[in-house]
């Protein structure tokens, strides 16, 4: 990540109240703030008044395939002539796209799920987005996913955030009171697990990494373990909605309850914290006494929060940690949509 600072969030008693004058030549009606999260597990939309999500899964439509209609087909989208669905309808498909790697910006799967985001975002919106700590570092792959979803969504304006940096935005605006300390952030994803360290709004390079590790992989183990004992095949995004207690996990006539599946990965889960908790202590040692305080968000620390509360009681858990990121992300658009606004005053 480069070195420039995060925006100052703007107070609004800085602000110049806008002029008759200035209100008559910005006639224009104000862009669409939205966050959006395209991660390797989910894809996560946030605009003022709402946030949604849909599982990153896509499926090619073949051509000869046969399929009843019911209803309109909300989950199919259209790139250059195929067909693909997208989102929880896909992930019982016969065939869906299961390759995630660093730049899978530039895969069909990735795509469809930008274009499938075109549901909920206008065209014209001032977006942020944002990359894995470890990709964030090549000015290229910034670039690239800015000029991807500027094309697809038809967006006014993208900026390309580090993942964990958006969790540590949203973090500033739930606690206020933490604005000039010096927090050290661990945001748990389906693949990755980002290690951020800031200092105010100033980012701590030698104090922050990008790990490729998530607990997708326990979710993949739980699944085949489950589908081994059941005789059926049983999908990660089974496992994931019954730990979430969003869907249950019926296998034969046999409904798997939350404890049970929790139960099935719990060797798994022990072998994953140990592995963070190695990572954090590589990472800060004992400079951990440094640090004002530690916030544990993202989807893996949902699941993981019993193991992390007892390690660290001293601890921030987000209570919303799935949506800390998009969430962070729509905040850092209001802050420099704020910023942009006060120049333009200022101008005029």
């Amino acid at each position: 990540m480069n070195d420039k600072t995060l925006a100052t969030p703007p107070s609004p008693l800085s602000r110049k109240p806008q002029t008759t004058k200035t209100r008559k030549s910005s006639p224009s009606a104000p862009p669409t703030l939205v966050g959006l999260d395209v991660g390797y597990g989910y894809v996560k939309i946030s605009c003022e008044d709402r946030v949604v999500s849909y599982p990153s899964v896509v499926s090619p439509i073949e051509p000869t395939s046969i399929s009843l209609v019911l209803g309109d087909q909300h989950n199919v989208v259209d790139l250059e002539g195929q067909q693909y669905q997208v989102g929880e309808d896909a992930v019982t498909a016969a065939f869906r796209f299961r390759e995630q790697y660093d730049s899978w910006w530039g895969s069909p799967a990735y795509q469809a799920l930008v274009a499938f985001a075109q549901r909920h975002i206008p065209s014209g919106s001032f977006l942020v987005t944002g990359l894995p700590l470890h990709i964030y570092t090549a000015t290229k792959a910034q670039s690239q996913v800015q000029a991807l979803v500027k094309h697809i969504l038809r967006a006014k304006h993208v900026e390309v955030l580090s993942q964990g940096i958006g969790a540590y935005c949203h973090v500033l605006h739930q606690y206020p009171e933490l604005q000039g300390c010096r927090i050290a952030l661990v945001d748990i994803g389906m693949r990755t697990t980002e290690l951020i360290g800031m200092s105010g709004t100033q980012f701590l390079p030698r104090s922050s990494t990008g790990l490729v590790m998530g607990i997708g992989t326990l979710l993949q183990k739980a699944a085949y373990t489950v589908s081994q004992k059941l005789g059926r095949t049983v999908d990660a995004y089974e496992i994931d909605w019954a730990l979430r207690q969003t869907k249950p996990l019926h296998v034969r006539g046999t409904t798997l309850a939350h404890n049970e599946v929790m139960e099935i990965i719990r060797s798994d889960r022990k072998d994953f914290i140990a592995s963070v908790r190695q990572e954090m202590t590589r990472l800060w040692d004992d400079r951990v006494s440094d640090f004002d305080e530690i916030v544990f968000c993202g989807g893996g620390s949902t699941m993981l929060q019993e193991e992390f509360k007892v390690l660290y009681p001293n601890a921030r858990l987000l209570a919303d940690a799935t949506f800390a990121n998009v969430k962070g992300y729509l905040q850092y658009a209001q802050w420099q949509h704020a910023e942009r606004d006060d120049e333009h005053t200022q101008e005029s």
